[in-house]
C-alpha cells in the first residue's frame, strides 16, 4: 500500500502559510488532483488496517458521510464547512476502529493523511500510523503513551480508553479552526486550550464542542456516535442559517428590481414625452401647460420611486447591521454561557 505523501501537518502549515483559507482549499483541490491519482488511499483504507489489528475483516462498503456527500466540485469551499468535513471523516475512521475494539493512542496531524478524491474533487483524509493501537480492555494501565501536545491527560498517566482519542481530535480540530503559524504559537496555544482557556473568536458551536472535547474527565466527553450526530446537526444547522440568508436576499433583491425596473419605466414614459412635445406642432398655451404639468407629475413620480428606492437600500443596510448585532449577541450570549458552565463545573469538582 503506497500512503499519500502529503501529511494534515503539511497540509496545516501549509494552508497556514497561504493567507487566506478558502482560496488555499480550492487551490488545493484543483493542483493536487493530479498528483494524487496514483497514490491517493482508498477512502476506506483506515478499515483494512484497523482490521489486521482486531482481526476482523472489513468489507469496505460503508455509507459515505453526508458531508461528503453535499460538497460540490463548483463552489468554492468555505473554511467552516471543509473543516465540518475534515472532521466528518476522522470521525468515521474512529468509529470504525472503536468499534472493532481498538483505540489508537496517537492521533495527530502526522499521522493523518490528505489528498484528493479523484471522483468528486473533494479533499480526502486518511487515518494512518497504527504504531501505538491497542485493544481495549476492561482496564489498561502502564506508562504514559502517545505525543504529549496531543494525548489526553489520562493517556499520560497510561491508561487506556477511547475517549482519549476524542481528546487528541480536539487538539486537531483547534488546529483546523484556526491559523497557528509557528511550531512555538501551536505549541503555546495548544498549551492554554489544554488548561482550559479557550479562544474568544471561534464560532460559538465549534466553541463549545471544542470545550467538550477537551473535557479532561473522559467521561464528560461524547463518543464517536454522538459526536457524529452532533456535527451533522451543526451542518443542518449551519446550512439552515444560510438558506434563510439566501431567501431573504433573494426576496430583498427581488423588491429592488422591481422599483428599478418601475423607475426605469417612468424615465421611458418622460423620455417619450419630451420627444412626443418636440415633434408636435405648436399649440395653443392651454394645451402645453397641460402637457407640462403632466411632465411634473411624472418627474414627481419618478423622485417618489428612487425616494423609495434609497429608502429601501438603508432599510437593507439596517437588517444587515442588525444580523450583525444579533449575531454578537449571540457569540456574547454562549461565552457567557460557557462561563457560567465554566464556573459550575468548577464547583462541581470542588
Amino acid at each position: 500500500m503506497t500512503l499519500c505523501h502529503l501529511t494534515l501537518r503539511e497540509w496545516l502549515d501549509d494552508r497556514n502559510r497561504f493567507g487566506c483559507f478558502e482560496e488555499f482549499y480550492s487551490g488545493f483541490v484543483r493542483s493536487r488532483r493530479p498528483d494524487f491519482v496514483a497514490s491517493t488511499i482508498p477512502k476506506n483504507s483506515f478499515c483494512r488496517q484497523s482490521s489486521q489489528l482486531s482481526g476482523i475483516g472489513c468489507s469496505g462498503n460503508e455509507e459515505p458521510s453526508p458531508v461528503q456527500d453535499d460538497r460540490t466540485a463548483n463552489s468554492s469551499p468555505q473554511h467552516l464547512d471543509v473543516v465540518t468535513d475534515v472532521l466528518h471523516q476522522l470521525l468515521n475512521g474512529l468509529t470504525y476502529i472503536h468499534s472493532r475494539g481498538i483505540v489508537h493512542h496517537d492521533i495527530k496531524p502526522s499521522n493523518i493523511f490528505v489528498s484528493v478524491n479523484d471522483h468528486d474533487k473533494s479533499i480526502s483524509i486518511q487515518l494512518g500510523d497504527f504504531g501505538l493501537a491497542c485493544p481495549l480492555q476492561s482496564s489498561h494501565t502502564g506508562a504514559g503513551f502517545g505525543t504529549p501536545l496531543y494525548a489526553a491527560p489520562e493517556q499520560l498517566e497510561g491508561k487506556c480508553d477511547p475517549k482519549s482519542d476524542i481528546y487528541s481530535l480536539g487538539i486537531i480540530l483547534l488546529e483546523l479552526l484556526i491559523s497557528l503559524d509557528t511550531d512555538m504559537e501551536r505549541a503555546e496555544m495548544i498549551k492554554q486550550v489544554r488548561e482550559g482557556h479557550f479562544p474568544r473568536d471561534l464560532d460559538p458551536e465549534y466553541s463549545a464542542l471544542l470545550k467538550n472535547l477537551l473535557n479532561k474527565r473522559p467521561l464528560k466527553r461524547l463518543d464517536t456516535f454522538a459526536l457524529t450526530e452532533a456535527v451533522n446537526c451543526m451542518k443542518l444547522n449551519r446550512d439552515k442559517v444560510i438558506s434563510q440568508l439566501r431567501r431573504s436576499l433573494t426576496l430583498q433583491g427581488e423588491q429592488l428590481q422591481e422599483l428599478q425596473n418601475q423607475v426605469e419605466q417612468h424615465r421611458r414614459q418622460r423620455q417619450e414625452s419630451l420627444e412626443e412635445i418636440g415633434q408636435m406642432e405648436l399649440r395653443t398655451s392651454e394645451t402645453l401647460i397641460v402637457k407640462e404639468q403632466e411632465l411634473i407629475i411624472k418627474t414627481m413620480e419618478i423622485e417618489s420611486k428612487e425616494q423609495q428606492l434609497r429608502f429601501k437600500d438603508i432599510e437593507l443596510r439596517n437588517k444587515d447591521e442588525e444580523i450583525l448585532r444579533l449575531r454578537e449577541l449571540l457569540r456574547s450570549y454562549q461565552e457567557k454561557k460557557d462561563d457560567d458552565e465554566g464556573k459550575e463545573g468548577g464547583s462541581e469538582r470542588m
